[in-house]
Order: C-alpha cells, then sequence, then structure tokens
C-alpha cells in the first residue's frame, strides 16, 4: 500500500470523530436551552389596555417562555414554544374585542347613617372606600341629581357629581390635600367634582367599569384696566399773545383693558379610584362609605342644607 492510501485511511477515522464530536455539541446546545426552536409572535392590541392583554399573556407562557410589550406601537411580543403561542392568540382574541358604545346613567343619592350602616353591613367592600350594595331594597333615598353620559367602548366619559361650597375648615383642608390652595378667595372660584368612567373589559354582557374621580376647579374670568394718569396744561396760544396761560389744566386717563379668559384644570383623587363588575341593564349602588370615598362624599353634600348626618350614594346603569 502506497503512503498516499496510508494517509487516507488515517485521516478518515480522524474526521468522522470530529463530526461525531460537532454533532454531540449541537446536541447539548438544543437540550439545555428549550427555546432554542421556539416561535416569536407580535400581537397588535387594539381595544383592551395594553397592560391587561400582557397580564392575560402571561397566563399561557411556559415556565421558559418570555413576553415584552412596546407600548408606542401598541404590541406584544412573545418568545415561546409554538403550542404556548397558539394559547396567547386564542386567549387574546377573545378578550381584545371592541365593545359598543354605552349610555352610562348616573343618580346621585343621599342616605341617612342608620341606612347607610345597613347598607353597609350586607355590601361588598370594594378598593377607595366604596361599597357594592347587592340588595339596596325599597328604602328610602332622596335623589340630588341626575346625570347620562355616552361611554365609547376605547375611551373614557367624564361625567359630574357635584360642586363642592368650601365653607367649612373640613372641607378647605381637604381641598388642600389634593393641591387646591387655600386663599381668601377660594370660594369665587367655581369647584367640581365628577367621575371618569371607562369599560376595561368585557365578558359577554358582563362589563368591568372603572370609576376615576376628580375635582375641576375654575378661575374666574376677569377684566382689568391699566392705565396712567397725562396732564394737558395750558401754555397758551400765538394767536393772543396778550392772554395769560389757564391756571387749571385738564387731566386725560389713558386705559389699556386687558381680558383673562380663566382656565379650568383637572386633579385626580386617585385614593378614591374603583372598579366593579356590572351587566347591561342591571342598576347597581355604591356608597361612598369610608376613607377617600367618605370625604369625597362629604366634599359633594357641602353645598347641600341639612345634609349633616347623611352619606352620598351612587346609583349606576348602563344601557344599550
Amino acid at each position: 500500500m502506497t503512503a498516499a492510501s496510508d494517509s487516507m485511511l488515517y485521516q478518515y477515522p480522524q474526521s468522522h470523530a470530529v463530526r461525531l464530536l460537532f454533532l454531540a455539541l449541537l446536541a447539548v446546545v438544543f437540550l439545555s436551552d428549550p427555546l432554542c426552536a421556539a416561535e416569536t409572535a407580535s400581537f397588535q392590541i387594539r381595544h383592551i389596555p395594553l397592560e391587561e392583554a400582557k397580564g392575560l399573556a402571561q397566563t399561557q407562557l411556559s415556565t421558559e417562555g418570555r413576553l415584552s410589550a412596546l407600548p408606542s406601537r401598541s404590541l406584544l411580543i412573545a418568545v415561546d414554544k409554538s403550542k404556548n403561542i397558539e394559547k396567547i392568540r386564542a386567549l387574546l382574541q377573545q378578550f381584545d374585542v371592541p365593545t359598543s358604545g354605552l349610555v352610562l346613567n348616573v343618580q346621585i343619592l343621599t342616605v341617612s347613617t342608620a341606612q347607610a350602616r345597613l347598607w353597609a353591613a350586607d355590601g361588598q367592600q370594594l378598593s377607595g372606600g366604596w361599597k357594592l350594595i347587592a340588595n339596596p331594597g325599597s328604602e328610602k333615598r332622596q335623589l340630588m341629581a341626575s346625570k347620562q353620559t355616552w361611554l365609547p367602548s376605547n375611551g373614557e366619559a367624564r361625567v359630574e357629581t357635584g360642586g363642592i361650597r368650601p365653607v367649612r375648615a373640613q372641607i378647605r383642608k381637604w381641598l388642600e390635600q389634593h393641591g387646591v390652595a387655600d386663599t381668601p378667595d377660594l370660594a369665587l372660584h367655581p369647584i367640581i367634582t365628577g367621575m371618569a368612567c371607562q369599560i376595561s373589559r368585557q365578558y359577554d354582557k358582563q362589563l368591568r367599569l372603572m370609576l376615576k374621580p376628580w375635582l375641576r376647579i375654575t378661575k374666574q374670568a376677569q377684566v382689568s384696566a391699566s392705565g396712567n394718569v397725562e396732564v394737558l396744561p395750558d401754555l397758551g396760544t400765538t394767536a393772543a399773545t396778550l392772554k395769560p396761560p389757564s391756571t387749571v389744566a385738564p387731566i386725560r386717563l389713558n386705559i389699556q383693558p386687558e381680558y383673562d379668559g380663566g382656565s379650568s384644570h383637572y386633579i385626580g383623587i386617585n385614593e378614591a379610584n374603583t372598579e366593579i363588575d356590572i351587566l347591561i341593564g342591571k342598576p347597581v349602588i355604591l356608597l361612598a362609605h369610608e376613607k377617600a370615598a367618605h370625604a369625597l362624599g362629604d366634599a359633594i353634600l357641602s353645598k347641600s342644607v341639612g345634609s349633616n348626618g347623611k352619606f352620598i350614594a351612587l346609583q349606576l346603569l348602563l344601557e344599550k
């Protein structure tokens, strides 16, 4: 056998061993990284908040899966096994759906302290100090105001719940805690309370309704005038040189009117935010029972005569 053939016999086993080693290394890589064969998918979120969609998607991730959000594009990006990606897609298709616009009817009610205690005993505690009253019965309640607003499927609506009369020290202190300066002319500026309402999720006929109370303070439009006084002395005339100048000098007032059109700004009462599940066509009652909700109720009652010892309640009704 020649030297060349001996060389080939020597190289063949060596190259074969290299290939086996390479395949073994690939196997190690595949086994050590479960996502090496994973799928990457992006999901455009159109109708529900991006954070809610992210929370839904995370329930379908494997332990090795990864999920990130791109708020500027309203996108979710998932990296996971194909079967998990399909589960995420199916779940988002179920919940990321448009809800048709609805009409929200809001009645602002007052109830006695005794009635509020009865309601609260059986009510469901909500965030912000509110109580959901499941069985209000036919007990007496007084209607302060009735409001109605159009509630879009992918946005929020604002509804006013009443004005504030900042006379009592307790009310002025509460306003000051929310950034409204306690100035001598505070009572001259209209202060209105209200709620931002938004549908966040839909389960068939049941909706999740988010309520975010706010204050709106309006600076009244004012007209002011700055000016100066000009003295117009009589210095005589060349037409009558023998006539002396007058000893009485008239004056002229130069005025420049300035108009301040006023301004309004909103202040969120975030500690009183809450959310409820509500059925279309079925009214619910929220009682401003304690803490932030009760303080807000007291502020709304500040404009009502004989409101001592009463509580504010909201009756909400969604209609198509």
